[in-house]
């Protein structure tokens, strides 16, 4: 089963690849391609040369994505440490953006909402998978 979490720009990918982007003007998911030398709308071609010549810095893809949507591969055995390892994430996520809160825009007040509101419900989603252990 595989599943997303919403991550920030500051958190980066650990693998080259596509990954799904928030495009906050068009309020709509694209995918784009990252390399972990350099960063966003870059590509590595199958020779390992890589293509940075269109790279998207991270205060341009803060400005115009709202996050990009990391992939987790879930095994029915392991929902318990896959929920507390996402509930981690949020829980660092949320950690770093609260002395920013009264500073965000309005999207980064509703993507943190949203955060909480996932924290809350992992939380739950926690003690169930618990006794599936």
């Amino acid at each position: 089963m595989l599943r997303f979490t919403q991550m920030n720009f500051n958190v980066r990918p650990e693998k080259d690849g596509f990954y799904i982007v928030y495009y906050k003007h068009l309020k709509e998911y694209m995918p784009m391609s990252y390399t972990v030398e350099f960063g966003w709308n870059t590509t590595r071609f199958s020779d390992g040369e890589a293509d940075n010549e269109f790279a998207i810095p991270d205060e341009d893809m803060n400005y115009s994505f709202g996050y990009w949507l990391k992939p987790y591969t879930i095994g029915s055995n392991y929902w318990f440490d896959e929920i507390e390892t996402m509930l981690d994430e949020v829980k660092a996520e949320l950690k770093g953006s609260a002395d920013d809160y009264w500073s965000m825009t309005e999207d980064e007040k509703y993507r943190c909402d949203n955060l909480e509101e996932l924290r809350d419900l992992l939380e739950k989603a926690k003690d169930f998978a618990e006794v599936l252990r």
